[in-house]
């Protein structure tokens, strides 16, 4: 496939992560589906920021991207 840098003109994302296009392939088949919202649960260091950039891009929607916070309960 197409490297994420020629889909979106953003040189810094040079290839894709090991699984990263298979997730970002379902998410645009999402698009072509009657659901309404899509949720994905991604590790830390996946490129969540290029999958959410590429999907909004490409699908020309209104996007929300929720990271998880960061943990700060009080030690």
């Amino acid at each position: 496939m197409i490297p994420p840098s020629q889909l979106i003109g953003v040189e810094k994302f040079s290839s894709w992560y090991p699984g990263q296009q298979e997730i970002w392939e379902e998410m645009m088949s999402f698009l072509n589906s009657p659901r309404q919202f899509l949720a994905a649960s991604i590790p830390t260091g996946f490129g969540k920021s290029l999958l959410g950039m590429m999907t909004s891009w490409f699908a020309n929607r209104r996007t929300v991207y929720l990271p998880a916070p960061k943990d700060y309960r009080a030690s």
